[in-house]
């Protein structure tokens, strides 16, 4: 009997834990996306990182053309041109620029203004002809995944490594949609407004964030579900038509990754007890 009481506290002292945690991860939500949110401004070859409702590092990009598709891998950013008479670059997350030129790769008229990662692959969303690519990381070797979404229709694209999918946004609509990538549409909500830009989804929350080129420096958080989060306005952005954005790609924890992390909460658990 003497177990019982023992048993108690210890599962009060890792509830508490766990709900403090959740406590502290809603915290940081209300001052925006808590993981490094990378946006790029082509136009005024710009990169920006933002944390929380901060602009906290810009860099100008190096080949002097409209660098807007990126995406975060292994510590490096990684450019792409907009279409098919500009180029990219490999960066350091500081803004130094490798030697490398990335040349877009494209062709017959298509233009990509947002990219994404899964870690393996890069995809951009063909803005002119409504296909979205997937493509090597280096943006060469573009293969066509599915299409069909219209012109000048869909602008933003991220990947969901939740379920092996990619978000696109609206650009001639407010519409947010998750494909798979063979093309099957699983869900779809409206989004705050049409000409939406930068859609990236923020591994430390799982939730998408997006702005539009109609509300420069103002930018946006939903639930996959589509329920608005919250609204985050940068006036230091305001200017920045800030049209490709990422966070650094994350792949969802494995399952052994979760059963340490419930231990170590078991482990601070057991040490609140002792200290009492």
């Amino acid at each position: 009997m003497k177990h019982g009481p023992r048993t108690t506290r210890l599962s009060r002292s890792v509830a508490l834990g766990v709900f403090a945690g959740l406590a502290l991860a809603g915290a940081a939500q209300t001052i925006g996306p808590v993981s490094t949110y990378y946006l790029a401004a082509g136009d005024q070859q710009h990169v920006h990182a933002v944390q929380g409702s901060t602009v906290v590092s810009t860099f100008t990009t190096a080949s002097g053309g409209r660098e807007y598709p990126l995406f975060v891998l292994n510590s490096s950013i990684v450019t792409s041109g907009s279409s098919g008479s500009e180029s990219g670059r490999i960066y350091t997350l500081a803004g130094v620029a490798g030697s490398t030129v990335l040349p877009f790769s494209l062709s017959g008229g298509a233009t990509a203004w947002d990219a994404a990662t899964d870690g393996v692959s890069a995809y951009l969303m063909d803005y002119s002809f409504g296909v979205v690519y997937r493509t090597a990381l280096d943006y060469s070797a573009p293969v066509a995944l599915f299409g069909g979404l219209g012109n000048s229709a869909f602008l933003g694209i991220t990947f969901d490594a939740s379920n092996n999918s990619l978000w696109i946004s609206g650009w001639s609509s407010s519409e947010v949609r998750n494909y798979s990538l063979t093309g099957t549409l699983l869900s779809s909500f409206t989004g705050p407004t049409s000409s939406l830009t930068c859609l990236a989804l923020d591994p430390a929350t799982g939730t998408l964030w997006m702005g539009s080129q109609g509300q420069q420096g103002v930018f946006w958080e939903y639930s996959r579900a589509g329920t608005q989060l919250q609204t985050v306005t940068l006036p230091a952005l305001a200017s920045q038509n800030t049209l490709g954005g990422e966070f650094a790609f994350a792949a969802v924890p494995e399952p052994a990754t979760w059963l340490q992390l419930l231990g170590g909460l078991v482990l601070l658990g057991l040490a609140a007890r002792r200290r009492r």
